[in-house]
């Protein structure tokens, strides 16, 4: 790296403790019974600030379920607002925790919820704001000279599965980008695709789960500033590959992926960092048609037939929890075929962050299936891609072409036609290689 980049090249870390007080509803799991009882581990928002010759962006990750709409405008106008920071260049992800609080209180929330509920959604919400803004005037103020940027890339076995076919596509790689400060320090990124939830529906304990643990694991391992990119993990978990769902197999699996990044870093090789370049695009995705009614209930009615018939049979865990999934699915569709009567599309806002030539962060609101990410990688080559799932707003399941009349639980819960499947795919890769 040249010496005049790294005299233009500046960032900085901030993060708070984002963990509500016990009693709130959790997302990501219907069929879990309770609120949350207290805290294994404390949920963070982990902040990243990143100036270039006066060209700044702001990078939010929160150990939360998601950032939809609503959230990403409000947390974006207040970080925008408080460090001058323009809100197209204000990039804010979940890490996609099932142990988190409920953070939504329209279409995306995973259960119904009372009027108490709402109220405390909407006070946790208020502190939310204040302390992700908080965290981003930190990693403004605590910003420092950039001397080095080096990446790393480890490829990962025993973690992420693909959980709608146990020998389906996964990306193996685990990638790291490495800030390295003039005065000694460091600030990590890492991206990596998969579900984190070892954690079933049964925890009532706020966790960062596998990103979380992840995250504080390498900060121990490296002595280093750690933010976790989830990538594209619509459909890629660690279904196939734990051994229970509880505390201990979930430290086990950060373990491995903190291993992992160690051995990212360590083998991580300096890329030469020209200017910060940005680029956004504002896509309208159709609706897919509503499911028939009658259709529903011949579904709901034949799965759990069959979720009855496996309980007494003794199936395995994995097919009574894949059986699980699909009512949990039918029933998500005939929620929000009420809730979205009459709406034909959505918007989603994608981003690309190009630091010189050599690294891309891709946003994307929703949940992509792992091909399009290989496909990506693929069309970038030989730079380096980040790619931030669960970031800037929330559209959902985005199944992969060809996924469609599978029957698997991502396709009945999407509410993106199945023709949109190709345009985004498509767009994805002209946003990140169009000049």
């Amino acid at each position: 790296m040249d010496t005049e980049s790294s005299l233009r090249l500046f960032a900085g870390y901030g993060e708070a403790n984002i963990t509500p007080e016990p009693g709130m509803p959790m997302a990501g799991y219907i069929n879990r019974v309770g609120k949350a009882i207290g805290a294994h581990d404390a949920l963070k928002a982990r902040v990243a600030y990143i100036d270039f010759g006066g060209e700044e962006v702001v990078l939010a990750v929160l150990d939360l379920i998601r950032v939809d709409d609503a959230l990403w405008g409000r947390l974006a106008s207040a970080i925008s607002k408080a460090t001058g920071v323009k809100e197209g260049r204000i990039l804010i992800a979940a890490t996609h925790t099932h142990s988190g609080p409920e953070v939504s209180t329209g279409i995306w929330s995973t259960q119904e919820l009372m009027v108490n509920d709402r109220e405390a959604i909407n006070e946790y919400l208020r502190t939310l704001e204040y302390l992700v803004t908080s965290a981003s005037l930190t990693a403004m103020e605590r910003s420092a000279r950039v001397a080095e940027v080096k990446v790393g890339i480890k490829e990962v076995s025993g973690v992420a599965t693909n959980r709608v076919s146990s020998d389906g596509m996964v990306d193996k790689e685990l990638t790291l980008m490495s800030l390295e400060y003039a005065g000694g320090g460091r600030l990590l990124i890492i991206n990596y695709a998969c579900h984190p939830t070892v954690l079933g529906p049964d925890n009532v304990l706020y966790s960062g789960d596998l990103a979380g643990l992840t995250a504080e694991l390498t900060r121990t391992y490296l002595g280093a500033d750690v933010i976790y990119l989830n990538g594209a993990a619509g459909n890629v978990s660690t279904r196939f590959s734990r051994n229970k769902q509880d505390f201990e197999e979930a430290l086990r699996k950060a373990s491995i992926l903190a291993d992992s990044a160690a051995s990212a870093y360590v083998n991580s090789r300096p890329i030469h960092v020209g200017p910060l370049h940005v680029k956004s695009k504002e896509m309208e995705l159709r609706l897919r048609p509503p499911i028939d009614e009658s259709l529903i209930n011949k579904l709901k009615g034949e799965l759990l037939k069959r979720l009855e018939e496996a309980r007494k049979s003794g199936a395995s865990p994995s097919v009574i929890r894949s059986l699980e999934r699909d009512v949990y699915a039918v029933n998500i569709a005939e929620r929000r075929n009420k809730l979205l009567k009459g709406v034909k599309s959505v918007r989603a806002s994608i981003t690309a962050s190009w630091l010189g030539d050599e690294v891309a962060l891709l946003t994307f609101p929703g949940e992509l299936f792992v091909e399009y990410q290989l496909d990506l990688k693929e069309a970038v080559k030989p730079s380096t891609l980040l790619l931030a799932g669960y970031a800037n707003g929330y559209v959902g399941y985005v199944p992969y072409p060809g996924y469609s009349g599978k029957g698997c639980y991502e396709e009945l819960v999407s509410i993106i036609d199945e023709g949109e499947y190709p345009r985004i795919k498509e767009e994805l890769i002209k946003l990140l290689t169009d000049g």
